[in-house]
Parts: structure tokens; C-alpha cells; sequence
């Protein structure tokens, strides 16, 4: 059985869009499939009321609870493998309008 090991508010979602994680420049041990990333800030309840829209009406927004206090807001990468290109096709759609799956 498979237990959950974290989530991503999409409220901390600052990019998504196809990525190379194999071949010329990427990694040569990468699982085969259609691969994207998901670049995402770390968001706690306090940041969930200071959110920047990203000016497209796409619900990606940005945490800046870390910039008003001077420290730096925590910023990372996640790759996923999607089966098939529609499948991440979808996945990307759905992401950048909040959208649940």
C-alpha cells in the first residue's frame, strides 16, 4: 500500500511546463515517458491570505510571506513522469487552472 509523502498547494505553484530529464543534457537514468516540472514555493496557513496572482487569471500564484520578513521564500522542483503526452498535456492544463483531477 502507498502512503502519501507530501503535497503542493497549488497556491505555492509558480511554473509548470515540459521539461528534458533524459538525453543530450539531462539525466541518462531517467524513467522513459513524458516528463514536466512543477516549480512550487512552500506555503503555510499564515502566507495563504498573501498570495500574488500571476496576471493570467490561471490561479498560479506566488508565496511572499518569506520576502516581507527578509528572509528567503523556499523554492523547488518537482519532476513528473506522465504515461502519455496527452496525459501531460492534461496534468499542465489542469495544473495552471487549479483545477482538481
Amino acid at each position: 500500500r502507498r502512503r502519501e509523502r507530501g503535497r503542493i498547494h497549488l497556491k505555492g505553484v509558480r511554473l509548470v511546463e515540459e521539461a528534458t530529464v533524459s538525453g543530450e543534457g539531462g539525466d541518462p537514468f531517467a524513467p522513459d515517458g513524458y516528463p514536466f516540472q512543477v516549480g512550487y514555493c512552500e506555503i503555510s496557513s499564515s502566507a495563504n491570505s498573501q498570495q500574488l496572482e500571476d496576471g493570467n487569471g490561471g490561479g498560479i500564484g506566488v508565496a511572499v510571506e518569506g520576502q516581507q520578513s527578509g528572509r528567503a521564500v523556499p523554492q523547488y522542483t518537482l519532476y513528473v513522469i506522465a504515461n502519455s503526452e496527452k496525459e501531460r498535456s492534461e496534468w499542465i492544463r489542469a495544473i495552471r487552472q487549479g483545477e482538481p483531477l
